[in-house]
């Protein structure tokens, strides 16, 4: 076993402090896609076919920052479950809008929902898991 230095105290104590942090922005960056849709659809004020490109942002950013969680916290790269967990708060949201006036939950915006996860992960590994990239590179060549 190898003895805990100083600095290595330090480093995973700022591990832990990074981690607390992301997972603050991440947990308020879901409660503002569902502050978002609580504006009632005569509201909203969106160029057609700007609501599927707003989806995808904003799901690919979730993806990007619950992939940097999970990498913080598992310290490996795990996409699949990140996509599976950003398409359920889709899910979840979609059906949150039942209540709001003037909107109606989309299939087609879980479709954006998980298009954005994908980006969003493909994203991650593009700065931060070259490595895996070159398994899947490897798999379709």
């Amino acid at each position: 076993m190898v003895p805990k230095t100083p600095l290595s105290r330090a480093l995973q104590g700022k591990r832990i402090l990074n981690r607390a942090f992301v997972g603050f922005l991440t947990l308020l960056y879901i409660v503002i896609i569902f502050l978002l849709s609580s504006i009632p659809g005569d509201k909203l004020y969106l160029p057609s076919g700007m609501d599927y490109i707003a989806h995808i942002v904003e799901y690919a950013l979730l993806s990007f920052l619950v992939s940097y969680l999970v990498f913080l916290r598992y310290e490996g790269f795990y996409p699949y479950p990140v996509i599976s967990f950003s398409v359920a708060v889709g899910i979840v949201n979609e059906i949150y809008q039942v209540a709001i006036p003037m909107r109606t939950p989309s299939v087609v915006d879980v479709m954006a929902d998980l298009i954005g996860a994908f980006l969003g992960v493909w994203i991650f590994a593009v700065v931060f898991e070259r490595e895996w990239l070159d398994g899947i590179r490897n798999k379709i060549l």
